[in-house]
């Protein structure tokens, strides 16, 4: 009798990297949010943000549910101590950054 010989070991993908971001509503109000992409556009940097909110979820129910939108640079901030440097970025052209510091973060 013969056997096929076992599948190869595939590790799982590694979780994608979303570091903390500080949001800045136009009420003027502060959320902690999660950083999923950034992209260079003609105008400026954009960023992927999520945001944790409340949703309904039946006649009387709630559940967390996360809000995701691209926002311009100038509304979100870094978090101190982050790391960006693994998050999805996307440029005009394939180079360098090209903007300040502080927009490209890592």
């Amino acid at each position: 009798m013969t056997t096929a010989p076992p599948a190869p070991y595939a590790p799982p993908a590694p979780a994608p990297v979303r570091p903390p971001v500080v949001l800045l509503a136009p009420d003027g109000q502060t959320l902690r949010g999660r950083l999923h992409g950034r992209r260079q556009a003609e105008r400026g940097w954009l960023y992927d943000v999520g945001v944790t909110l409340w949703v309904g979820a039946g006649a009387d129910e709630v559940a967390p549910a996360e809000y995701r939108v691209w926002v311009p640079a100038p509304q979100v901030r870094p978090v101190s101590g982050a790391d960006y440097g693994q998050v999805p970025t996307q440029w005009l052209d394939a180079g360098e950054c090209g903007a300040p510091e502080w927009e490209c973060w890592g």
